[in-house]
């Protein structure tokens, strides 16, 4: 369904707003914006189409994966959880609140890669994670929320659909038009049907290609895979490559249910990888036994 049936479905919405558009139109050109143009027609819906899709794909994945007829994947992806889920260490509006230890004191919220890095650098790698991963923010239709946090996850969704677009918008669109420009650019296309196929394929071929993305990240964020059932090896070796923790310590260390017992071990926010950097971020959990690590 987030493929080939988003494709038709988008191609057939852009194929009927093309036809109101076009089909009554005289002199529309490929390029000038004036009476209509058909290149910033096709920059427009980079940015709209995303958007919507974002929405959408994610209610439709999220409420699937929490209703069980899809399985969540098996581990997170993309796998970013060496970079910061928080801007700052103490908490933000946009990240996670400041964790607490079993005994009440506050500690510092993980940050990776960037622990080292300067404010700007910690921005930095906290938007990328946030726009190229998904998350519970994303689903906007769960089940038991105010109308207040449903809003918020509506905006958050479309701009994290926006920040899709600041990163994908530079390759969609110039290729369509190096495609298009050369047998279009010059051409009187007012009341034809060249503009509404173009838009049509277009938006078919868009969605095809994000859509797809979109599930993906659905499925693979971090608190849906803790549903998820024993790990690929695909991981595994990309956590052995890369230097950090096996997936089946890293699950069993960053359990949804903190340990709070005051007997237990020394209280830490992360465990830690061979290189220092912390491997996930979710709720603070006590320090993993040594029999957990490899």
């Amino acid at each position: 369904m987030q493929s080939f049936g988003a494709a038709l479905i988008s191609g057939g919405i852009n194929f009927g707003v093309a036809v109101a558009c076009y089909r009554q139109q005289d002199g529309t050109r490929f390029w000038p914006f004036v009476p209509l143009t058909v290149a910033g027609d096709m920059g427009v819906t980079v940015v709209i189409q995303q958007i919507i899709s974002m929405l959408i794909t994610s209610a439709l994945c999220h409420g699937d994966i929490n209703g069980g007829p899809v399985a969540p994947l098996q581990a997170p992806w993309p796998p970013l959880l060496h970079l910061p889920s928080s801007p700052s260490p103490h908490g933000h509006l946009f990240g996670p609140l400041r964790a607490s230890s079993p005994d009440g004191k506050p500690l510092a919220l993980p940050m990776g890669r960037a622990a080292h890095s300067s404010a700007k650098g910690r921005w930095f790698f906290w938007a990328l994670r946030a726009a190229c991963t998904g998350s519970e923010r994303d689903n906007w239709t769960a089940k038991g929320i105010g109308a207040r946090a449903r809003v918020q996850r509506i905006l958050w969704t479309a701009v994290h659909g926006g920040a899709l677009c600041v990163l994908s918008f530079w390759w969609y669109w110039p290729i369509a038009i190096a495609i298009t420009a050369p047998l279009y650019g010059g051409r009187d296309l007012g009341r034809s049907w060249i503009p509404c196929v173009i838009k049509a394929i277009f938006g078919g071929v868009l969605a095809l290609l994000t859509n797809p993305i979109m599930a993906l990240m659905a499925m693979g964020a971090e608190y849906n895979v803790r549903m998820a059932p024993m790990p690929l090896s695909l991981f595994l070796s990309f956590s052995l490559q890369h230097g950090l923790t096996p997936f089946p310590s890293w699950r069993r260390c960053a359990a949804p249910t903190p340990i709070t017992s005051p007997s237990s071990q020394r209280p830490t926010a992360r465990h830690t990888t061979r290189r220092g950097a912390a491997s996930s971020d979710w709720t603070p959990t006590l320090r993993c036994p040594r029999r957990h690590r490899r």
